[in-house]
C-alpha cells in the first residue's frame, strides 16, 4: 500500500516542471514583444532603443520630413545632437526632464520619411549627448514608427 505523502509529492514535481516550462515561455514571449516581433503593420506609433533620452512623441510632417519630441531622462542637464540619415540638428541645451522639439529632413533624396504608397514609416534616429555635470559624451539609436 502507498502512502499518501507519495501522491503529493508526485503532484508537486508535476506542477513544478509545468511551472518552470511556462515560466520560461512567458520569458521568451516579453523578450520577442520587446524586440518587436509581434509589431502587425505601421498603422501604431511606437518606438524601441534609445536609453536615457528618449522620444515622447513623433510624426511625419510630410514625406521627407519627421517631428520628435525628445525627454531628457539622463538625470542631469545635457547638450542634444540628433542625427537621421545626413540630417543632423543640434537641439542644445535640455535641463533635466526638459523636452526638445526635433525637426529631421534628410538631405538625400535616397531616404524618405514616407515615401510615395507607403502606409508607414520605420526610421532610425541616432542622437548624442554630453552630460553637463559628469562632462561624458554618450552616443544612442533606436527606431521610432508609425503611420504616414
Amino acid at each position: 500500500m502507498k502512502s499518501p505523502g507519495r501522491k503529493s509529492q508526485g503532484a508537486m514535481e508535476y506542477l513544478m516542471t509545468y511551472g518552470w516550462a511556462i515560466l520560461a515561455v512567458m520569458i521568451v514571449g516579453t523578450a520577442l514583444y520587446q524586440m518587436g516581433v509581434f509589431r502587425i503593420g505601421q498603422d501604431v506609433m511606437g518606438q524601441s532603443g534609445f536609453g536615457n533620452v528618449k522620444p515622447i512623441d513623433h510624426s511625419s510632417g510630410d514625406s521627407n520630413t519627421l517631428y520628435v519630441v525628445f525627454m531628457n531622462g539622463a538625470g542631469a542637464p545635457i547638450t542634444l545632437n540628433a542625427t537621421l540619415a545626413d540630417s543632423d540638428y543640434d537641439a542644445g541645451y535640455l535641463g533635466q526632464g526638459d523636452i526638445a522639439r526635433v525637426m529631421l529632413t534628410p538631405s538625400s533624396d535616397e531616404v524618405a520619411i514616407c515615401p510615395k504608397g507607403a502606409s508607414g514609416y520605420n526610421i532610425e534616429i541616432n542622437i548624442s549627448y554630453l552630460n553637463q555635470v559628469t562632462g561624458l559624451s554618450h552616443d544612442l539609436n533606436g527606431d521610432v514608427w508609425g503611420p504616414c
